[in-house]
Parts: structure tokens; sequence; C-alpha cells
């Protein structure tokens, strides 16, 4: 237990920025539930824009497992954003069995 609070306390300190974005996106996530379709369409936008922003971050600080999975967790993010722009496009029931199979 000691030496679980010590590593999530370097992690805090080493990893500020992470640790700020991964705070803004919750915040922005939370805060999108608001009923007014261009405020939740901005804070959509800033949200996609965060978890892009944490996931290029992440893959600069990733070994070479972590760097395939933060691939996978990238594409999602865009994959996400294009249908969040454009509902027609329903790319990620597309995509999905492929990502399921790797």
């Amino acid at each position: 237990m000691v030496n679980t609070h010590k590593w999530i306390m370097n992690f805090l300190k080493n990893n500020r920025f992470l640790v700020l974005l991964i705070l803004l996106v919750s915040l922005f996530t939370i805060t999108s539930f608001i009923g007014n379709p261009f405020v939740a369409g901005l804070y959509g936008t800033i949200n996609y824009s965060l978890l892009l922003l944490s996931g290029l971050y992440a893959f600069s600080q990733a070994r070479n497992f972590l760097k395939i999975t933060t691939i996978f967790f990238l594409l999602a993010i865009v994959i996400d954003w294009i249908e969040f722009f454009n509902p027609q496009v329903q790319l990620i029931n597309t995509i999905r069995p492929l990502i399921t199979a790797l």
C-alpha cells in the first residue's frame, strides 16, 4: 500500500501536464451536458481537442507496447471527432470489429 501511494504521488509530481489535461477533460465532460446545442458543441470541441492533446502527449512519453495502445486511443478519438461533427458518418460501426479483433 505504501509503494502504491508513493508511485501515485511520483506520477502526479512528474506528470503535471498530463494530470492537468485529464482534469480539464473531466471538467469539460461534466459541463458538456448543458442543454444549449452551441455550448455543448463548443465544449465537445474543446473536450476532443484536450483528449487528442493528452493522447499525443502520452504517445510521446510511452514505450513500445504503450505506443500501440495509444495509437488505438488516438484513432478512436479521431473517429469519434469525425462522427461528432458529421453525424451521418458512422465510421465506428465499421471499424469497431477490426479494433476488437486486434
